[in-house]
């Protein structure tokens, strides 16, 4: 036998034999315990009851134990050569409890996510996300909520160097049983330490480079990255499902900076993990409450939407135009100074997103504007169908908020009734309690300044026949044509916005955002706010994307809810959005593929979820043939797949309960491209 293969025998044979004689000292007796104790109490010898009661209990047990003893020995000798990874998921900075309260939890893997995992409610996802990934069970995967990186040490440095003292480290090491790796971590390069502390860590390996402070949180990251699954070129392939690796191994993967080339060959992969990190993602739950990380991902390019405007642009980048002059080459000289404008796409879009201060807002509303009388009923039937998210406001104009706040209440008073009527026939169903429905309402611009602002809360609150808003909104940022009907507003949004600012740290509202503001107003806020808007809501439909205001709104990890996605602001007889034959045409594709792999299963609802004004039923063209999905539904989920949050609004029935049918099913790459090219 080689020397290496007879120390690693010798190794796993002591790892059992540790694991045995644990098992002689853990496994019950007869005589030991209270009930032997209490049988020796009752004899007349005082010294000798403990070891009668052991001679009648091994005559009786004896069959038992050896059978229970071989069991339990090849349980935790199985155990002991299980590998064990553990990760570091704790918050980096020592102020992240004031950073989570001002909007500041990022939502950028390239800048800032890693600083306070832990408040800003990242680490569920993590560890669910790490263990899916590489096949591990809870009890071998050992969460800390700890600074810094993990130890990387062997745990007995004179059996790890006799491992690989005849043969080089990868062959001895990728030879070895997992508990071997696991007790030579440092050893087999399983781990790096931080560059700032590697000298102070024994036996840890890797280069130098890389910025001080800059570590793996998980102790396997250099081993995954050397071999398969190779996580650095999986986690830029693939960021869906391997975005953890941006988080839990940012220095082996090279996104610490510097020049570091990594582990395991990540340098290759470097670049390209960067550029999919920095696309972002959001963090919250999907519909069954389990914590998850949504990545966004580039769209296949589209060489014919990508195209130079102008005859020189050739020349002009010879000339270095496209640094010199980086705006306007983009726009007419995208494709030669490699500009083209990248589409992304959120495949698998939240049930909840976390905001930038921690709250969980549902990513679907329902929208309470234009109803009239018959927004009460109409909210009833929306929380009966199961939306637990409601978008209304104080403009009488638009919003009955007073009909939204009765009916609100007079659901959450019937819930309980009706959850015990469903539990006792055997349904198990859950009570819906005023925290489990989000709210929104918003200041009208008529209103701005900072004591006007603060009364007219009030009268939310009373509407709304509540004690607190979820999220309080300034409606638009001042007063454009009649919005005010000649009414001069006391102040600026600025001053409003100081007002939402001390409702929220009294906590009345538990998040504060904007409406209907231009990039240029949001920076504006932002240059001045102390607590950062969480929301900014907007205009987006197919056909109007408002691509700057997303793009800001990633950026600065402001969550940016559309209204009126169905088409409902153009007016007019024929809505846009809802006769659009390319949005038709995906829908029966839908029906089309899921007849093909399953039957209609999930489709069949036809109709649409429609905005219309004066009813939202927007029915025209809206419908969908059977098996397939309505133009409503593909509207609606290609805006929750570009990660924002929906509001539809209709005063039909049905329709209400259709657009909340938006998670069990996706579009294509090509067909989001489709409705990306509209």
């Amino acid at each position: 036998m080689r020397p290496v293969a007879l120390l690693q025998t010798l190794l796993l044979g002591a790892l059992v034999l540790v694991a045995v004689v644990s098992l002689n000292y853990s496994l019950p007796h007869a005589g030991r315990g209270p009930a032997a104790a209490g049988a020796g109490s009752s004899s007349a010898g005082a010294g000798t009851p403990h070891l009668a009661g052991r001679k009648l209990g091994a005559q009786r047990e004896s069959h038992q134990h050896a059978a229970a003893g071989k069991e339990r020995a090849a349980t935790e000798a199985a155990a002991d050569a299980v590998l064990t990874v553990h990760l570091h998921c704790g918050d980096q900075a020592t102020d992240c409890k004031l950073r989570r309260h001002r909007g500041m939890c990022s939502m950028n893997l390239t800048h800032d996510f890693d600083s306070c995992l832990a408040t800003c409610g990242v680490c569920p996802a993590l560890a669910l996300a790490l263990r899916a990934s590489m096949n591990l069970t809870a009890a071998q995967l050992l969460v800390t909520p700890a600074r810094g990186p993990p130890a990387c040490a062997d745990a007995n440095a004179g059996v790890c160097a006799a491992l690989v003292a005849d043969t080089d480290t990868g062959s001895a090491c990728a030879a070895s049983p997992p508990a071997v790796l696991g007790a030579c971590k440092a050893t087999c390069k399983a781990c790096q330490a931080p560059a700032s502390v590697a000298g102070e860590l024994g036996g840890a390996s890797g280069s130098s480079s890389g910025e001080d402070g800059c570590f793996d949180a998980a102790d396997m990251c250099g081993w995954w990255a050397a071999r398969e699954p190779r996580i650095c070129e999986r986690a830029a392939a693939s960021m869906q499902r391997w975005w953890w690796v941006a988080v839990a191994c940012r220095r082996t993967c090279g996104l610490c900076g510097g020049d570091g080339a990594g582990a395991g060959g990540a340098a290759a992969a470097g670049a390209a993990l960067r550029v999919a990190a920095s696309y972002g993602v959001q963090v919250g739950e999907d519909v069954d409450g389990t914590p998850r990380v949504a990545a966004y991902e580039a769209l296949p390019a589209d060489p014919a939407s990508c195209k130079d405007r102008e005859a020189k642009c050739a020349e002009w980048v010879a000339a270095g135009e496209c640094v010199k002059n980086a705006g306007f080459m983009a726009a007419s000289c995208a494709a030669s100074c490699g500009a083209c404008p990248v589409a992304l796409n959120l495949p698998r879009p939240l049930a909840k997103v976390r905001l930038n201060n921690g709250v969980l807002m549902p990513t679907v509303g329902y929208g309470c504007a234009g109803l009239g009388e018959s927004a009460g009923d109409t909210v009833q039937w929306a929380l009966e169908a199961g939306y637990r998210h409601l978008d209304s406001a104080q403009a009488r104009e638009w919003y009955r908020e007073d009909l939204v706040g009765r009916a609100l209440n007079r659901f959450l008073e019937a819930a309980p009734a009706a959850n015990a009527s469903a539990a006792g026939a055997g349904a198990g169903a859950k009570s819906v309690r005023r925290e489990d429905v989000f709210v929104t309402s918003k200041l009208h611009p008529r209103h701005l300044g900072y004591e006007v602002t603060l009364r007219q809360f009030n009268e939310t609150l009373k509407d709304l026949r509540s004690g607190y808003v979820d999220l309080f909104l300034l409606h638009y940022p001042e007063c454009w044509g009649d919005l005010c009907g000649g009414v001069a507003p006391a102040g600026t949004f600025l001053d409003s916005w100081r007002a939402l600012e001390a409702v929220y740290q009294a906590g009345l509202a538990r998040a504060i955002g904007i409406s209907n503001f231009a990039p240029h107003h949001v920076t504006q806020l932002l240059a001045k706010a102390v607590v950062r808007p969480a929301v900014l809501q907007v205009h987006v439909d197919p056909l109007d994307h408002a691509d700057a205001l997303q793009l800001l709104c990633r950026s600065q990890s402001i969550t940016l809810t559309a209204y009126s996605t169905l088409g409902t602001q153009y007016g007019g007889g024929k809505n846009p959005v809802l006769t659009s034959p390319v949005l038709a045409a995906i829908g029966k594709e839908l029906g089309e593929a899921a007849a093909g792999q399953a039957g209609p299963a999930g489709g069949g609802e036809g109709g649409s979820g429609g905005e219309g004004r004066g009813g939202g039923d927007g029915a025209a063209g809206a419908g969908a043939g059977a098996g397939g999905r309505g133009v409503a539904q593909v509207a609606l989920r290609w805006a929750l797949q570009q990660g924002l949050v929906v509001l539809p609004r209709s005063s039909n029935r049905g329709r209400i309960a259709q657009n909340l049918q938006l998670y069990d099913w996706s579009l294509t790459p090509d067909q989001m491209r489709r409705i990306e090219a509209l």
